[in-house]
């Protein structure tokens, strides 16, 4: 016997990027927990332009560093804006699902409806 389980979301105009994110934040729920008071305000590491494109995983490594999974869930193909909120010179490198042979971006970051990338954004 095969059990599915669907949440229904009321909305106005389908958008697909709403639809991932709904379904992502249904089978990945946040874990709520205790802050400290003294605690600084979290800041996003990095913001991601357009909407559709998703940030499904981000990792920073010691050297400061961070491996970013992004995935396009529109329906057409989107140029992606990265921009890290330290400053500095960064350098863009497309890797493949493990960080393994990294080749810099030299153009704009394209991807396809439904395409996956691992981005490696270094500092220098």
């Amino acid at each position: 016997m095969t059990v599915f389980h669907y949440v229904l979301r009321p909305h106005q105009v389908f958008s697909r990027a709403a639809a991932q994110r709904f379904g992502l934040d249904t089978q990945q729920p946040l874990v709520a927990a205790l802050i400290p008071p003294h605690a600084k305000p979290f800041v996003p590491p990095l913001t991601v332009t357009p909407a559709s494109v998703l940030v499904e995983a981000c990792h920073p490594d010691p050297h400061g560093n961070l491996s970013v999974r992004l995935f396009n869930v529109g329906r057409h193909s989107a140029v992606v804006h990265l921009m890290r909120r330290r400053s500095g010179k960064t350098v863009l490198f497309r890797t493949g699902i493990f960080g393994h042979h990294p080749r810099e971006l030299t153009g704009p970051l394209v991807l396809a409806p439904l395409q996956f990338a691992t981005i490696q954004i270094q500092s220098k």
